[in-house]
């Protein structure tokens, strides 16, 4: 077999002509071209079985070669060296039935595999294996699936995947959507399109999901992931996992699952892929500025969070791990919030965090909007003024603080210690003295219920120097101590 290496840099046509084992992957002749035009003529004058092309080159690049390649009629199989997610050549170079990818940086192994891969296929040494009946091994990951026993599709898998030189496995289940215009013939288009790139079997779980199994290369993920969002045109979402071949397709297949069960778009035209994570760096999410909005300009908020949950819908990529952990605690501050205002209990207002990872984004959107009315309702029921509204405000903030009293209330307030004592005693009924003691006793008794902390402990955290006063008034106020209280609840 005769191999045209096609490359415009001649360090790159040196290293793969005398570093690669040729003879070793059946190929005893090797032919060098320094860009597309010279290759063609290259072509024209030589039997050439297989081409190796950077794709960006001067005069004619790789992609402009292969289009004239199919204008001239020589069919013959191109493998592409490409740049790290250059999608767009990716893309086009997919349409026009480029057999596989190089990365760049080129590694040796890598090219290797690859030609070896390609020769294979090209010389039918692998017929046996991956021209696999797709019925006949669809049947077998099916009952794998139902029974999670997946020793028999781990053996045919590892045979096509030393045959052929994959060496990781990728599993897509999709969330429960509709799929029903996903016909068979769309999925085998997919497959045939995606041809030589991978080992490709999918089967139905049920009628609106889907379960895609691939074998590719380890460093083709990123490209295979971008194929697929081509060809579904964005509109499956997908869980995704993958790991090494020798992780066993169980394994996979279950992280993938669950990876499906957390997307959050439901039916929308959004693909949800979690090992996805440079989409969503840390902060991204800006919990601190929205907790200052919670509490100083509720009507901001609300803008903010639209703005928010707008990016989310039109988000490709997901960490959804993140995404929901970041949520989880917004959520948490607005809803610990609303409680403190009005003292409601506890499991119907605030969600467990187990159950919320569970909920689609519009439900988890509709109730912090939800939450946000309620305490302006609230708010607006009390008919409290700013100055009540601000000293309340702060005692929240900082109850924790033992030296938390009337003057630094007042100042927070931005009024004198007399007329705050005089308005908020007509307003709520209490004192600040009161309301500072009651709310501290409140967030002990919490405390006390979640079983995690010693009571002297508790009555420091709330803001009480001395532990002997805060038993006294945890007893006045519920009727029995502190470490009773515990023991009853």
């Amino acid at each position: 077999m005769t191999v045209l290496i096609v490359d415009d840099e001649p360090l790159v046509r040196e290293t793969l002509l005398e570093n690669i084992e040729w003879s070793k992957l059946y190929i005893d002749k090797v032919l060098v071209a320094e860009d597309g035009n010279r290759a063609l003529e290259t072509m024209r004058s030589n039997d050439v079985d297989l081409v190796i092309s950077d794709i960006v080159m001067p005069n004619c690049s790789g992609l402009e070669m292969v289009e004239l390649m199919h204008s001239m009629g020589i069919n013959i199989p191109v493998i592409l060296i490409s740049g790290y997610c250059d999608k767009e050549n990716l893309l086009k170079a997919i349409h026009l039935g480029v057999v596989d990818f190089i990365e760049k940086p080129i590694s040796l192994k890598n090219v290797t595999g690859c030609v070896s891969s390609v020769v294979r296929r090209i010389k039918g040494m692998d017929n046996g294996h991956t021209s696999l009946d797709p019925e006949g091994f669809s049947d077998v990951l099916a009952t794998a699936v139902r029974s999670g026993k997946f020793q028999d599709v781990d053996k045919q898998l590892q045979k096509i995947g030393e045959l052929a030189s994959y060496d990781r496995l990728g599993i897509y289940v999709s969330a429960p959507v509709v799929s029903s215009q996903y016909r068979e013939q769309d999925l085998c288009h997919i497959a045939s399109t995606l041809g030589n790139r991978c080992f490709m079997r999918f089967l139905y779980l049920d009628h609106s999901r889907i379960c895609i199994l691939i074998l590719f290369r380890n460093n083709t993920c990123d490209e295979v992931n971008v194929m697929l969002e081509s060809l579904f045109a964005r509109k499956l979402v997908f869980g995704f996992s993958s790991s090494s071949l020798g992780m066993g397709t169980g394994a996979v297949h279950a992280q993938a699952s669950m990876a499906s069960g957390l997307a959050f778009y439901g039916a929308n035209t959004t693909a949800v892929l979690p090992y996805h994570d440079h989409c969503m760096k840390e902060g991204w999410i800006p919990i601190d500025e929205y907790k200052t909005l919670l509490h100083a300009d509720r009507t901001r908020l609300k803008d903010k969070l639209s703005e928010m949950f707008s990016s989310l819908r039109r988000h490709r990529f997901i960490n959804t791990d993140h995404v929901r952990n970041s949520l989880y605690k917004l959520y948490e501050e607005i809803a610990r919030y609303y409680m403190d205002m009005t003292s409601p209990d506890t499991s119907s207002v605030l969600w467990k965090k187990s159950d919320f990872m569970m909920y689609p984004l519009s439900a988890i959107e509709r109730y912090v909007f939800l939450l946000i009315d309620r305490i302006d309702e609230t708010i607006a029921s009390k008919k409290l003024s700013i100055a009540v509204l601000k000293a309340e405000d702060h005692i929240r903030k900082h109850y924790m603080d033992p030296h938390l009293d009337l003057s630094t209330v007042a100042a927070a307030a931005n009024v004198s210690v007399p007329y705050l004592c005089k308005i908020f005693k007509r307003e709520t009924g209490l004192t600040v003295n009161q309301f500072i003691q009651d709310f501290r006793l409140e967030k002990a008794a919490s405390l006390l219920e979640s079983g995690q902390h010693m009571v002297w402990e508790i009555a420091q955290a709330v803001g009480f120097d001395g532990f002997a006063y805060f038993s006294k008034l945890f007893k006045k106020k519920y009727g029995c101590l502190p470490s009773k209280f515990r023991m009853m609840r």
